[in-house]
Formats: structure tokens, sequence, C-alpha cells
């Protein structure tokens, strides 16, 4: 039957044609906005959660065994496989080569020191380290190493005074400071720590003191070095240096730790770097390898003697994996993280296992702020 011409369907025009297609367009993009979109694995992976930023001063005279320590901490830290799953190394985690050369490096430093010792530190250097969660990394640590020689001969000539002034600018804004003093032996008396304490005291005070950045708090390990060149083992050196007899000691320093708002921790950390047993003191210590004519050295070291690693001895450094771990967990926690970028969520994961592998290496801190 035909329809009539009141009752057959019109034909669209153009007009509506192109009415129909921006309405069907408007429902379509209407229906994205309640629709979640849920990211690809290609978005997520670009979606890097930025590193935190921590840094760490040193402070200690000219052969107080820090660039000892320095090489027993890449011995420990040069792709180190924490029990919790997380990695320490240096470079981005996935060059090979930047691991293999702190690994050949640290091999020629232990080299030396079966050979003559260390040569002393003549410029302020920074070693740059990073913690990964898998494949990504969560924190970049730096490490300055200070100059020794510049801290007891502040105002040598021009160019340590240029030294100095740098130091000190630096010290202020660090997020932790590792204080070391060498432990006193038959030849570093009484007299010899008493001015160690005193000078590390000095450069400690100012570092934490009013000049610090406005607002920034920081976290203090006093570290007692050389301490397998007096005792035979870690359970006759634990017996001998109770916690007051340490906290008396090195009283000064700890005495700004407590009262200096701007400490937030602070712990006492005896230390061997070339472990116990392994060491022996060579029998004329002579002018030091590498020393520098600025400054007056032999008058500055007396008869301290050089202590080298024994014909077959292995470096086995003693309290430095726990010291390292407390020293990223502290600069961790100093640290404002961002709350909208998944940055906390990953900072609070990587705290509890820090904590845990922290606890597991059954360091030797003394804590004498927290």
């Amino acid at each position: 039957m035909l329809l009539s011409p009141e009752t057959q369907p019109l034909k669209p025009t153009p007009f509506t044609q192109t009415r129909n297609k921006i309405m069907a367009v408007s429902k379509f993009l209407s229906s994205l906005l309640r629709t979640p979109i849920l990211p690809t694995a290609h978005s997520i992976r670009n979606n890097v959660i930025p590193a935190v930023e921590t840094e760490t001063a040193s402070i200690g005279r000219s052969a107080a065994g820090k660039s000892t320590f320095f090489t027993a901490m890449n011995l420990v830290a040069a792709d180190q496989h924490m029990r919790s799953g997380l990695r320490f190394s240096t470079g981005n985690g996935t060059d090979p080569g930047a691991v293999i050369d702190l690994l050949n490096t640290t091999r020629q430093r232990i080299k030396d020191l079966a050979d003559t010792g260390l040569p002393s530190t003549l410029e302020s250097t920074v070693a740059s380290y990073n913690l990964f969660e898998g494949a990504e990394r969560r924190v970049h640590w730096q490490m300055w190493e200070s100059v020794g020689q510049v801290l007891t001969s502040p105002n040598e000539n021009p160019r340590v005074k240029q030294k100095y002034q740098a130091y000190i600018s630096m010290i202020k804004r660090t997020d932790c400071i590792w204080v070391f003093a060498p432990l006193p032996c038959a030849q570093i008396g009484a007299s010899q720590f008493d001015y160690d304490v005193k000078v590390a005291a000095a450069y400690l005070n100012h570092a934490v003191g009013l000049e610090r950045n406005k607002g920034q708090k920081c976290s203090v390990a006093l570290i007692l070095t050389k301490i397998d060149g007096t005792f035979a083992d870690q359970h006759e050196a634990r017996q001998t240096l109770t916690d007051d007899l340490l906290i008396s000691a090195l009283g000064p320093l700890v005495n700004i730790c407590v009262t200096n708002d701007n400490v937030e921790a602070a712990v006492i950390a005896p230390t061997s770097a070339m472990g116990f047993g392994q060491t022996e003191a060579l029998p004329d210590r002579g002018q030091p390898v590498g020393h520098d004519n600025d400054f007056d050295v032999a008058s500055m070291l007396n008869d301290e003697p050089t202590y080298t690693l024994k014909d077959g001895a292995t470096m086995t450094p003693f309290n430095v994996s726990g010291l390292l771990y407390w020293t990223i967990l502290k600069g961790i926690l100093a640290q404002s993280v961002n709350t909208t970028n998944g940055q906390s969520q990953a900072m609070t994961r990587i705290v509890k296992k820090l904590r845990q592998d922290l606890a597991e290496s059954d360091p030797w801190l003394v804590r004498i702020k927290d």
C-alpha cells in the first residue's frame, strides 16, 4: 500500500545530517568523561617518580682515617644487593661500566693500602650513589669528602683560605654530617684526641648553628675510626667501649647534637675500615704520599702511624653498612616529598625496607638523639 504524502518519512536535509553528526560526537565525548581511562603500561612507565636528593658532608682532620673509610664504603656500596630487595650502586643502574670503574678504582686503592697507605686528600671530592627499587631510582645520595689539612690549617695561605670558605659554606646545607675522630692509642695520646674533638666540634657547631639554611634539619654521625688498631675483635671493642665511655669521650660533640634544635638525630659509630686483625703499622711514616706543599704536614701528624693491610689480608669493613643505611634513611626523612606524583608512597616503602636492612645489619650505633 502506498503511503500518503503526509505519512511518508521526510528525507534528511543537509542541515539535519550535520546536526545529527554533531550530536553523535557530543554524546561520544560525554561518555568518555563518565568512563575512567586506565593507563597503559607505556604511560605508567613514562610517569617516572622523581628520586629524593640527599647530601652528606664529612668533618675530620688529616690522617683521621677518612680516605680509608671511603674506600671501605665503596667496597660495600658497589652494586650492593640488600636483603630487602633494594639495590645500592653507582651510575644510573643500567650501565655496568660505572660499577666496574668503581670496583677497579677501589681495588687499586686497596692495593695502595697494602703497599704504602693511601695519600692525603688534596682536593674536596663528591661521590655519587643511587638507591634502586627494582629498575627505578628512588634516592640519589652525594657524599662530600673534606680535605683534612684545610680544616686544621685554614689560614695557611690564600689558596687554602679559598678552599676553607667553600667548605664551611657547603657543610651548612647537607642533610647529614659525618664527624671522624681516630680512637686514641699508644701513638695518639689523650692530648691529640682532645685536639681532634675540639677541632671537629668547632666545625660541627658551625654546620648546625644559626647560620644553617633556615628550617633545614640534619642528622649527625660521630664516627670513631681505627678501632682495629687497639682491639683484637669487635667483641673486645664492645666490652671496652661502653655507651657511657663513648658519650663521655666525645662530650663536646655529643653536647652540640643534644642541645641544638637543628640536629634531629645523632649516633656514635665505632668503625674499622680495614677490619680486625687485617692491619699493621708501618715502622716509619715518612712524608705522606701525595702531600700538598701548602701544608706543614709533618708537624700535624706527629708520630702517628700509618696502617696498611698485612700481606695476604682482605679488607673486611666493620660497621660500615649499618652506618650507610642509617645515613640514607635519615637523609630521606629530612626531605619534603611530593604527595601528588607517587613519591610519598614510594618513600614510605623505601623507609620501611631500609629500616629492615638496618636492623638486620646489626649495627653498632650508640643513639644520642633520635
